[in-house]
């Protein structure tokens, strides 16, 4: 599947009166109600796609946020009116959650309050047809369903009390995650991707994200190929020096190895 990759902040041309845009369009301070922001793109399709909003700051923690069609989205109104909205809000004394597209309502949607310091993690995945919400690296909530696909899925945030600030910042996937990168997600900005690199180095099998970590020793198991995400089996007389990793690997067998163009740049491959 091919994922575009695109820069992604909150759009400075689609948004209420009263947010204000700083931090390269990612960090919106909201200064009181109907007054929303909203993703550049959206997703539509296939695919598996993650990102985290931080809230900065709160005067008393009543932020909406979730999903919403990118056309129909309401940037001076209440947030749950955007076109097919699924947004919750995470306010101790109200956890009510809509989901227009399915025309459901839930007036404890489970996700606890939303304050400051908290990362709200998005989870849109196409694949299975559900949304998802994640509070500090565990899902709160109820897995939501979406109904079409074909639909652009954006991401949107607001505030819910008329006279009430708070601030709150997105990632997109331009920095790293302040939780893992979900297995077999995206960022939403397509940069970030969940295959991994899967390499047996005599009798050590490890697996490459960022940095190299030992997953387990010979024989490859189904949970380590799990693991990796991206297998791709290449002759043991494979042998690869990967410099700019500063890897050396030259007279080493590899047994299991990924596309490596996926990961880095290769000055050479040696076959012997």
């Amino acid at each position: 599947m091919n994922i575009s990759k695109n820069i992604v902040t909150w759009n400075p041309f689609a948004k209420g009166p009263a947010a204000r845009l700083s931090n390269e369009n990612l960090t919106t301070y909201f200064s009181t109600s109907r007054s929303n922001v909203v993703s550049t793109i959206g997703r539509s399709g296939a695919g598996k796609y993650y990102a985290e909003l931080t809230i900065k700051t709160s005067s008393n923690d009543y932020f909406v946020l979730g999903i919403c069609e990118l056309s129909g989205f309401a940037s001076n109104n209440w947030l749950e009116n955007s076109r097919n909205a699924k947004v919750v809000i995470g306010h101790k004394t109200e956890n009510y959650f809509w989901d227009k597209e399915n025309g459901l309502y839930n007036s404890n949607f489970g996700t606890g309050n939303f304050t400051t310091g908290d990362v709200i993690g998005l989870k849109i995945d196409l694949d299975n047809r559900v949304f998802k919400l994640n509070k500090n690296g565990y899902q709160v909530g109820s897995d939501v369903l979406i109904s079409d696909t074909n639909k652009y899925w954006a991401i949107a945030a607001g505030y819910h009390s008329t006279g009430k600030t708070g601030t709150i910042t997105a990632n997109f996937g331009a920095a790293p995650f302040s939780y893992e990168l979900p297995e077999r997600y995206y960022s939403f900005d397509g940069s970030q991707t969940p295959f991994r690199c899967l390499i047996q180095q005599e009798h050590v099998v490890k697996v490459y994200k960022d940095i190299w970590k030992t997953i387990g020793t010979f024989p490859i198991t189904l949970d380590m190929i799990n693991k990796s995400q991206d297998i791709l089996a290449f002759s043991r007389k494979v042998s690869e020096r990967i410099k700019k990793m500063n890897l050396s690997t030259e007279n080493t067998t590899f047994k299991h190895v990924v596309n490596l163009k996926h990961y880095f740049d290769i000055h050479s491959i040696k076959i012997k």
